[in-house]
């Protein structure tokens, strides 16, 4: 074992002769998934700075790779094989990151390979509970990817036994992480209203470019990524008997991740004729952006090579020469140079709530992150998701429309019925005191039922998602609280009473944070009560008309 920074060919002998098999020697060089080689030792035989290499679609990327990984000589052999295999097949890099950070955290006492596999086992099942407990799939998923590979490679101590238990721990879930993917004023879907909001928004207001309106009808029209759409091609738009289109690649699972822009992967999506005119205002924009970059791109492989790329619809404005040299150094990475990368469509989306300025509601008077309509490309994706849902699409129907490769992960779009989002809808027509309620207890009123993992049950009035004791005063500083799923059934104004109660038995007595929070309170079983009111009214009116 050694502190010393160790040359490749000097690792593999010292694991050789200290663990007593023969390992391969490391490759020079590496190819990732998108074909792309990355040189992993340098001229001197040593380990290259950095591995710099592009995640198509994304990002550029880089690994610290010259320094010692860990101070053992068989972890440090077993990190990077694991890292090389990693970024060959499947380029996670939050896993890698995951393991990187993490494994100087590793304590290693035994000498033997078996002794070494044990305390490396034991600190993996640490990450993959540590992870659990903090809702963070990554540590988790990275520590039995790491485990998975010695036991793959055949290394002494690792067993299928353990592999298996690494993937039993339980992987605790936060019960209200669906009521905020779906009903949160923030980050869930969009109601009509505001999808109308934002419509008249962007015709009035002149200075949304062309790109602007591309991304969003497309976003609205399917949901889709922010990836998938820096990979479209101009070409990639069309029209036949049945109206405007546009082919899509498919980006999710690692398979058709890797096939990107092969022929095999793509999915026809017809479109409203709003989408084909700002698309169509979009490709002369984009064949001018493109010109640009290929006579820069042209200075590194030549014009000829250059003017054979084809037009991206969201073309990258600009690029580092380094970036552009990396790029024309590998053909199978050529092809992307004028793709902008994801994040660029990720931040044009959400630079429309600042350039819009849309208020959430009428009466408002601060500015803060939350007085305007979030606007996110994800937004439009549990948009879509629930629109289809409420039109009685089926999971498949669902899982297809917005690229998921099993009905598991859209599974969470069906717990909401019809009658919660009409609700939600209606709720924008009315009085701004009636929206602000609905937006904070919309989607987390409930029946009382069967108490989900993590739920625990406060008296009468509702249930708590906080999963531990509450550190407050719960049954007043639950109105106030993003963990509380009140009852419907519950006596509301009888709690509010008694909060009221209590802030008049303290008022002489205590000053200052305690008022604020039974004020927070009180304003929030108000809310609650308006909320439900609300929703059996329309409940009434629905049965009624029907």
């Amino acid at each position: 074992m050694s502190d010393l920074i160790l040359n490749p060919i000097t690792l593999v002998e010292c694991v050789a002769l200290t663990h007593g098999f023969e390992p391969e020697d490391f490759p020079k060089t590496l190819i990732t998934v998108y074909g792309q080689v990355v040189d992993l030792i340098d001229g001197a035989g040593n380990w290259t700075e950095n591995l710099h290499f592009e995640h198509v679609g994304y990002v550029s990327r880089k690994i610290k790779w010259a320094d010692r990984f860990h101070h053992n000589d068989y972890v440090e052999w077993i990190i990077r094989g694991w890292t090389i295999d990693r970024l060959e097949h499947n380029l996670n890099i939050k896993a890698i990151t995951a393991i990187h950070s993490n494994i100087d955290t590793l304590n290693i006492s035994g000498t033997t390979s078996d002794e070494i596999a044990e305390q490396l086992f034991q600190w993996c099942e640490k990450l993959v509970i540590g992870g659990a407990l903090k809702l963070d799939q990554v540590p988790a998923a990275a520590a039995r990817s790491l485990y998975e590979w010695g036991l793959e490679e055949d290394l002494s101590g690792f067993s299928e036994h353990r592999l298996f238990s690494l993937s039993q721990v339980r992987k605790f879930r936060n019960s209200t992480g669906t009521l905020v993917t779906i009903r949160d004023s923030r980050f869930g879907p969009f109601t009509r209203t505001e999808l109308s909001f934002i419509e008249a928004a962007m015709n009035d207001y002149v200075e949304v470019t062309a790109t602007e309106r591309a991304a969003y009808y497309l976003a609205r029209d399917w949901g889709l990524r922010p990836i998938q759409m820096a990979l479209l091609h101009v070409s990639d738009y069309g029209t036949d008997e049945l109206g405007p289109f546009i082919s899509v690649p498919c980006v999710k699972g690692t398979k058709r991740s890797i096939l990107r822009r092969a022929k095999s992967n793509f999915v026809k999506r017809y479109i409203a004729d709003d989408t084909a005119e700002a698309i169509q205002s979009q490709i002369p924009v984009a064949h001018e952006v493109a010109a640009s970059m290929r006579a820069r791109i042209g200075k590194f492989s030549g014009e000829e090579q250059a003017a054979k790329l084809e037009t991206p619809l969201f073309p990258a404005k600009g690029r580092s020469d380094l970036r552009l040299e990396r790029y024309c150094r590998d053909p199978k990475v050529f092809k992307y140079s004028l793709h902008c990368d994801s994040h660029t469509i990720s931040k044009l989306m959400r630079d429309l709530t600042w350039k819009l300025r849309i208020p959430k509601t009428k009466t408002e008077k601060v500015e803060s992150d939350d007085y305007y309509l979030n606007i996110t490309a994800y937004r439009f994706r549990r948009t879509k998701g629930t629109s289809m849902v409420l039109a009685g699409a089926t999971p498949e129907d669902v899982a297809e429309a917005l690229d998921h490769v099993s009905v598991d992960s859209i599974k969470y779009y069906f717990r909401y019925n019809l009658e919660l989002h009409d609700f939600i809808n209606r709720a924008h027509s009315e009085s701004p005191d009636i929206v602000r309620a609905v937006e904070a207890w919309g989607g987390r009123l409930d029946n009382m039922g069967d108490l989900l993992p993590n739920e625990i049950k406060i008296g009468s009035l509702g249930k708590c998602t906080r999963g531990s004791a509450c550190p407050y005063h719960p049954t007043v500083s639950c109105y106030s609280c993003q963990n509380f799923k009140p009852s419907k059934n519950a006596d509301h104004r009888q709690a509010l009473i008694d909060i009221q109660n209590f802030k008049n038995m303290i008022r002489d007595t205590s000053t200052g944070p305690i008022n604020q929070q039974l004020e927070t309170a009180i304003h929030g079983a108000k809310s609650v009560i308006l909320a439900i009111k609300h929703e059996d009214r329309s409940t009434d009116a629905a049965s009624r008309n029907s």
